[in-house]
């Protein structure tokens, strides 16, 4: 063969050839062999370009074969010069890589590991750092192989470490220390793990993603799982996952590598640690990993069997942690305090529930203290739960805590709490509600003020007045004056201004309670204010809402029905001044209703009920008033055993009649000016001048306060009602109670006025005057009700008035008698008109004489019925 034709031939076939890589050759598929030529290619003799295209060509073949026996060290002699710092990079780097070749394609290198990892620690500086860390990884075997080299692999790696770590090879480096702690964590000393613990420490501090952070956890999971973690290197430990924790992505596999780690022979220590960093007040997100891992690993879902504490031990950390306001330690802090009470409130003794519930009062604190966002209604979501819990337990009797700190806080934060919670609250406050405690009527101001005036919720306000209800009925006798004076007429000041129908009715319902059981001076207070919630709807003159349905005056309704009982029960008490001023304040109700009759004309109730008194009340023939017809007891069970003995009049209260005695000038009067006006005061038995100069003061005999009082302005309103009301019902119920009164004449015949002209000139108007539009002008009547039926009403009540002839004015008799006239063709009233008549006739000389004549044609009208007979023979006779 000659030289030009040896020359033509390519490098692979001169390869194959030397190689004798021929496919008949079944040696040569197993191993490369460096023949003379092949050195002769490689080695320092041969030009740079030569050299290096062969080492380019041989890494292809090494990729898949591997090199005869001591070929490694033959031709790592060939080429490491190549690998010398002047030699250009491009040359090095070539070298290298057929090196990283040659080492990954052969399991076992021997000694030459110690060689090329000398030229490593001696070059890794100053050489790139990606061909050389490729180099030294197939070197160990991915750090799996440490053979002749254990003893320097881990110092040299440390000290590599923070430059690798900050190089794109971070992440091969990660892999690489992993395999290294794995395989060979018995060449580690403790220093080189404490180094490798920091340095992985930083860079996952530093990751720029959940991978590389990920692969850092699995660095300090191998440390702990297949090393010796030293003492020194804890803390940072604790650190670095205290914080990687925070990473949603990274909380499961930090809570397994925590788990571990407390599960060893170092849980106390870490427990201690973890301490530590809660105490430390420093890093919010470290404190709050420190705090979930510290609960998680005590009272959590997958606590740590081997850590035998008790909550107690670490629930003063717990509550130096509340004092932090950041928003992530105040969550989890409240994290943590729900699942401690939640699993293991039976664990928990009185200082532990006292360290809880502080702890719960600065989350508390710091939770309202935030600014409105999402992660505020979080933590107060959790802290609610937590005492929805807690009341839970106090509910089944687990309660081990103190039951005033538990509610002080509640009463902090009521208005963050379920109504349930707070009624429970006011359960237990009412318990503190006893004259022998020390500020009682101050806390009972407080209670009220705090859960009646400012809380906006009705059920928890009329709560707060049943609790003053039952307060004060427990100690009306000793406190009650005390109790109307410092708290009743403070907290309830501007109750007929309250919005809610409820809280309203029920504080009328009190007010009413406590004016019928005191005598004391305080009544006048509590009737001005019953005064106030009766007037209430008239009280904005031009601005009037009409109520239409009687569920929207449930307050007035009660306040007048508390009035009525007020002045039946006042008039066989004294001072008479109380019943005068709830009689009085009564009457106004219906005064101002007729002067704006829509703002109450649907609830027909209110006035039923005044006029139902009015029409109840009677007078004796001493002119004393009272109640006949009524029970002595109201079933209210406000009265004692002694009520059933009282009179049924009042001996307090006399009517100003006609025929009375005289009344004294009001200066004269013993105590007048305490009265309402028109009212005037006597005593019932006047000693004579002197009489008692000479008697011993104990034997002085008090006198006997009789009032005066003038029933015209009664009277007055009945006669309005007449004219005024369009509700059927009430009027209805007016004319059939007014003949009853009319036969009380005590009651009726003033000393001031003459009522029954008023009466029935009033009467008169009903059957004759036009303009008032009867009956079409009126409600709630039956169907097909005609002016007939009407009128049937009222010629029973003109009949009354016969027997009061001598009171009657010529010009009203007159009026009377025509009415009559008109009556007497009424086929149900007719025949007691034509007695009426009669009764004129006898009684009204002058004024029948007039009118006999048409009184005669209209009986002459009359049909005649057996019925109608014997009254007009009676009238002709």
């Amino acid at each position: 063969m000659s030289k030009d034709s040896k020359a033509e031939r390519s490098f692979p076939e001169r390869l194959k050839r030397w190689f004798r890589l021929d496919r008949g050759n079944v040696t040569g598929s197993r191993e490369i062999r460096l023949t003379e030529e092949l050195r002769a290619e490689l080695g320092p003799e041969s030009l740079t370009s030569t050299r290096i295209k062969a080492i380019k060509e041989l890494s292809e073949v090494l990729a898949s074969k591997k090199i005869e026996e001591n070929g490694i060290e033959k031709l790592w002699l060939l080429v490491q010069d190549l690998l010398s710092l002047t030699s250009p990079t491009e040359q090095r780097h070539t070298t290298l890589q057929m090196l990283t070749t040659l080492t990954a394609a052969h399991d076992r290198i021997g000694a030459m590991r110690h060689v090329f990892y000398n030229y490593i620690s001696e070059n890794y500086q100053h050489e790139d750092t990606k061909p050389m860390f490729d180099f030294f990884r197939e070197v160990i075997a991915d750090g799996k192989q440490l053979e002749y080299i254990e003893e320097f692999v881990g110092p040299f790696l440390l000290e590599w470490l923070p430059g690798l770590l900050a190089s794109p090879q971070a992440a091969d480096a990660l892999s690489l220390l992993v395999n290294l702690v794995k395989f060979n964590a018995a060449y580690l000393d403790e220093p080189v793990v404490t180094g490798y613990v920091k340095q992985v420490v930083v860079q996952l501090h530093r990751a720029n993603g959940e991978t590389e952070a990920l692969q850092c956890l699995r660095v300090l999971d191998a440390v702990l799982a297949y090393s010796y973690l030293p003492s020194p290197a804890l803390p940072t430990f604790i650190i670095a996952l205290t914080r990687a924790v925070n990473v949603p992505q990274l909380t499961a596999e930090t809570w397994k590598i925590m788990r571990n780690l407390l599960g060893t022979h170092l849980g106390n220590s870490g427990l201690y640690v973890l301490c530590r960093l809660i105490q430390s007040d420093g890093d919010p997100h470290m404190v709050r990993g420190a705090i979930f891992f510290l609960t998680s690993a005590l009272w959590g879902n997958n606590k740590v069997s081997s850590l035998n504490y008790k909550p107690a031990a670490v629930l003063p950390t717990l509550q130096q942690a509340g004092n932090n306001n950041h928003v992530l330690v105040v969550y989890e802090v409240a994290l943590s305090v729900q699942k401690l009470v939640s699993k293991m409130s039976l664990e928990l003794h009185l200082s532990s529930w006292d360290l809880l519930l502080d702890t719960l009062s600065k989350l508390f604190e710091h939770a309202v203290a935030l600014e409105e966002s999402h992660e505020k209604q979080t933590i107060l979501t959790v802290l609610k739960d937590t005492l929805d819990v807690i009341e839970q337990l106090i509910d089944l009797q687990q309660f081990g805590g103190s039951l005033d700190k538990f509610f002080f806080l509640i009463d902090l934060y009521a208005h963050l709490r379920p109504e349930s919670s707070v009624l429970r609250l006011l359960d237990h406050q009412a318990q503190a509600m006893d004259p022998l405690r020390p500020h009682w009527l101050a806390n009972l101001g407080t209670l009220l003020h705090q859960y009646y005036r400012r809380d906006p919720r009705p059920n928890i306000r009329t709560k707060a007045l049943a609790i003053l209800s039952d307060v004060y009925n427990n100690n009306r006798y000793l406190y009650g004056t005390d109790m109307v004076r410092n708290v009743v007429t403070i907290q309830m000041e501007g109750i007929e201004t309250e919005r809610n129908v409820g809280v309203r009715t029920a504080a009328v319902n009190l007010l009413v309670h406590i004016a019928i059981t005191q005598k004391s001076s305080v009544v006048p207070d509590i009737l001005n204010m019953l005064e106030k919630i009766v007037i209430a709807p008239y009280s904005s003159a031009g601005d009037c809402v009409q109520v239409v349905r009687e569920s929207e005056a449930a307050d007035i309704i009660a306040a007048v029905a508390g009035l009525i009982r007020i002045f039946k029960k006042k008039l066989w008490e004294l001072p008479s001044s109380y019943a005068i001023q709830a009689y009085r304040i009564l009457l106004s109700c219906i005064e101002h209703h007729y002067r704006n009759q829509t703002v109450l004309e649907g609830v027909s109730r209110v006035r039923l009920q005044i006029f139902e008194m009015i029409f109840e009340m009677r007078a004796n023939s001493k002119y004393q008033l009272g109640f006949p017809r009524i029970s002595e007891k109201n079933g209210q069970g406000e009265e004692d055993s002694s009520t059933s003995l009282l009179p049924q009049y009042s001996p307090y209260i006399v009517v100003d009649h006609k025929h009375g005695q005289l009344l004294k000038d009001a200066e004269q009067e013993h105590g007048d000016k305490q009265l309402p006006s028109g009212i005037a005061s006597e005593a019932s038995q006047e000693e004579p001048e002197g009489a008692l100069s000479d008697a011993t003061p104990l034997l002085a005999q008090p006198k006997v306060e009789v009032t005066h009082l003038s029933l015209t302005q009664s009277a007055m309103t009945v006669i309005v009602a007449m004219k005024k009301e369009k509700d059927w019902e009430v009027l209805r119920m007016i004319l059939e109670r007014v003949p009853q009164v009319l036969q009380n004449k005590a009651l009726i015949l003033s000393r001031d006025g003459n009522d029954i002209d008023y009466f029935a000139a009033a009467l008169c108007a009903l059957v004759t005057e036009k303009s008032l539009g009867l009956p079409e002008s009126l409600h709630n009547t039956p169907a097909k009700f005609t002016k007939s039926d009407f009128q049937s009403f009222v010629f029973p009540v003109l009949a009354t008035l016969a027997s009061y002839h001598m009171h009657l004015e010529s010009v009203i008799q007159q009026k009377v008698i025509k009415c009559l006239e008109l009556g007497v063709l009424s086929r149900c009233a007719g025949p007691l008109c034509v007695s009426a008549l009669t009764l004129c006739v006898l009684e009204m000389r002058d004024s029948m004489i007039k009118l006999l004549r048409e009184v005669m044609i209209n009986l002459s009208k009359i049909t005649a019925t057996v019925q109608n007979a014997q009254p007009i023979l009676e009238f002709l006779s």
